[in-house]
């Protein structure tokens, strides 16, 4: 066994989606022998994971709890303001994607508020500002706040990769997934 542990993503849909992308590659659903075997994958993993976490995978690193953290590149910028020796990489097979969007029901009775509300949000001004706050790219072209060179460099590689990257996809029903998950935690 590896001697060290590692802190995971706590978010059962990016778990598991890891977890069956190791085992099946990238596929889009899987059949009742694949969920197994991911299950059983996570299951058997659960003794290398130092702690499920996502915004306090930093904290688990820098005190030496672990030395690695599966998790999204926004807590990673976190991490890396609070403790500079961390460093961000993508692992040779890949890694995931999610794209954040927001959508407007058709029949929609306050459209004209959602906009009004959308066009509140994506003003540069506040875009800048929850980009600070939340430590998230914005979604408008040149209101990067404090953003180091590094972590820019680190994301630009990324995107040269972008044919490795691959989305979070809902792989199997919501209850199922939810069974998994409580089973592979507790």
């Amino acid at each position: 066994d590896q001697p060290y542990t590692v802190a995971m993503t706590n978010d059962a849909i990016e778990a598991f989606n890891i977890a069956s992308f190791y085992l099946h590659g990238n596929q889009n659903d899987l059949s009742d022998d694949q969920v197994q075997a991911t299950r059983a994958l996570m299951k058997k993993q659960k003794k290398r994971v130092e702690a499920y976490a996502n915004y306090r995978a930093g904290y688990l690193i820098a005190t030496k709890n672990c030395p690695l953290a599966v998790t999204s590149s926004s807590f990673h910028y976190r991490m890396a303001k609070d403790f500079p020796f961390i460093r961000f990489a993508i692992p040779k097979e890949g890694s995931f994607i999610t794209v954040e969007n927001i959508a407007i029901p058709t029949h929609a009775q306050n459209k004209a508020a959602a906009y009004h509300f959308l066009n509140y949000i994506y003003r540069p001004d506040v875009m800048t500002k929850r980009s600070c706050d939340v430590t998230t790219f914005p979604a408008i072209q040149g209101h990067l706040p404090d953003i180091n060179d590094e972590y820019l460099k680190n994301h630009a590689e990324a995107l040269k990769r972008f044919n490795e990257l691959h989305f979070y996809r809902i792989l199997i029903p919501e209850q199922a997934l939810r069974e998994i998950w409580v089973d592979v935690k507790s």
